[in-house]
Formats: structure tokens, C-alpha cells, sequence
């Protein structure tokens, strides 16, 4: 510990940045300090830090403050700012680099257990990092159905497409259920496997039919997905008028919702994947 102190007050001297010391726990800061003090005396070239160098300063000082591992360089940095694409993956909007604006880019780390790790931090802007804060990919599903209190200032889309962000990056509690989330709104989960039987090309759907095939009778089964399909055909509409203005079609709905909703362990993955995995409306 006491190196990487050292190292840090030494960069700080290299790259013209203020020690600031009154961020770090008292027992830290002489080393700080003596790692600047050294630069100084070797006489070290000062040079502007590139943005990188500079966020993994502030990576770096924050890892010291909260004791976490710091094991990202500025190429790691680099690379996930690249595959951003230079837009914030939630909101889509352009990053910027002010340090002050909401739009900045910033470091999340994915799991809030670990530290600054290469296979553990992404880009976003600072706007969606301090909405996500430290919640747990259960947590942010229940923002989005509003069954957990609302964070910051992001909108309902864009809660959404955070949670199809972290989707494949963050795992749920044992204690989830998506089905009964699904089906706490009156008509919800009934509408939400309607259109899965409708989302022809979409592999999600595909996937959680594909199982439903196999509980049910499938002479029934393929009268139910050729209806609901030619419904929807007929109006052009994906809505949830479509379903309720077919007494037909919500009759031969009704026997699959019961089975899905008795087994909701087994279909809760599937309905999640529907939902969250290449979502149709991010």
C-alpha cells in the first residue's frame, strides 16, 4: 500500500496535479506526499496527462480512499471509451470530457464488490453512474416497474436500457421472481407472452416458445401462435388492444399464462431474455 501511495504522489508531481490530500485517510498522506516530493527533487518533466492518464488519477485516488483493488491502466480506459463509441450506452447522448457536466464520461464499476478491474469497469456518463450508484441488477428491474423507488433523473426508457445494459454483466438474487413482477399488473403477463408469440424473428421468443412446445399440446399450441400473429397481421399493432378486442384469442391465451405462471422458476430466464436481451424498445 504504502508503494502505490507513493506512486500516486509521484504521478500527481509528473502530471501537474494537485495532491489534495485532504481526501485520503491521514495515515496515507505522508507517503503521498513523499512520492511528490521526490519527483520534485529528481526533477521530473511535467506533462499534460492525456484524458486517460487523467481519469485513472481519479480512478486511482478513489480506489486508495475506498480500499479498493486498482488494477486498470489508461490503455484499459482507452479501449472501454472506444467501445462506447463515444455515447453513454443509457442515455445516448455524446460524452463529454469537462469534468463537471453529467454528461462526462466516467468509470462504473460493474460489480460494487470488486474493484477497478479490466473485466470489471465500463463507460457511462456520470449522469447514469450516479444513478445506478451501488443498486443490483434486481434492484434496477424494480425501478423500471416501479416497485423500488426512483434514482436520480434518468427516464423510464432509459432505466430500461440500463438494465439491458448490465443485463449479461450482473446476476440476479436467488429471491427474483420476473414471472410474479410480470404478473403484479393486472393483464401483464398475459400481454407480455402475447407478444412473444407474435415477435417472429426475435431469438428470445423463439427460445421461450420453443419451451412452452414442450408443456403443451402443440395442435393447440400452433392454433394459439397462428391467431395471435394473425391479429396482429390484421391491425398492424402490437398494443394491448389487440389482445383485448379478441375474446378468442385471450380464451386460448389464458391455459399458457396458467402454465407459465405455476413455473415461473423455469420461464423466469426466458421472459427476462425477452425482455432485456436485444430489446426491441431501446
Amino acid at each position: 500500500m504504502t508503494c502505490k501511495l507513493f506512486e500516486l504522489g509521484f504521478d500527481k508531481y509528473l502530471y501537474g496535479l494537485p495532491l489534495d490530500l485532504y481526501k485520503f485517510p491521514i495515515d496515507d498522506r505522508k507517503s503521498i506526499e513523499q512520492g511528490y516530493e521526490a519527483a520534485g527533487l529528481q526533477q521530473v518533466s511535467r506533462r499534460k496527462p492525456t484524458i486517460y492518464e487523467k481519469k485513472l488519477m481519479t480512478v486511482r485516488d478513489r480506489g486508495l480512499v475506498k480500499g479498493l483493488v486498482v488494477s486498470v491502466t489508461a490503455k484499459d480506459l482507452e479501449n472501454e471509451l472506444l467501445k462506447s463509441n463515444f455515447n453513454c450506452p443509457i442515455t445516448q447522448e455524446l460524452l463529454t470530457y469537462s469534468d463537471g457536466l453529467l454528461s462526462d464520461w466516467s468509470i462504473d464499476r460493474i460489480d460494487n464488490e470488486r474493484g477497478y478491474e479490466p473485466d470489471n469497469i465500463v463507460v457511462v456518463s456520470v449522469k447514469v453512474n450516479q444513478a445506478k450508484s451501488d443498486l443490483s441488477l434486481d434492484e434496477m428491474i424494480g425501478v423500471c416497474f416501479k416497485t423500488y423507488p426512483n434514482y436520480r433523473d434518468l427516464e423510464e426508457l432509459e432505466w430500461f436500457r440500463m438494465v439491458s445494459f448490465y443485463y449479461n454483466k450482473m446476476s440476479l438474487s436467488g429471491n427474483f421472481s420476473f414471472t410474479q413482477l410480470l404478473d403484479k399488473k393486472k393483464g401483464g403477463l398475459a400481454y407480455f407472452v402475447f407478444l412473444q408469440l407474435t415477435y417472429v424473428k426475435d431469438s428470445s421468443s423463439k427460445r421461450f416458445l420453443n419451451v412452452l412446445k414442450t408443456i403443451t399440446q402443440k395442435k393447440e399450441f400452433d392454433a394459439l401462435v397462428k391467431l395471435a400473429r394473425k391479429r396482429v397481421a390484421k391491425s398492424q399493432d402490437h398494443s394491448k388492444d389487440v389482445l383485448n378486442r379478441s375474446p378468442k384469442l385471450c380464451h386460448a391465451l389464458e391455459s399458457v399464462v396458467t402454465l407459465v405462471r405455476s413455473d415461473g422458476k423455469r420461464f423466469d430466464h426466458y421472459l427476462l431474455d425477452c425482455m432485456y436481451v436485444n430489446p426491441r424498445w431501446a
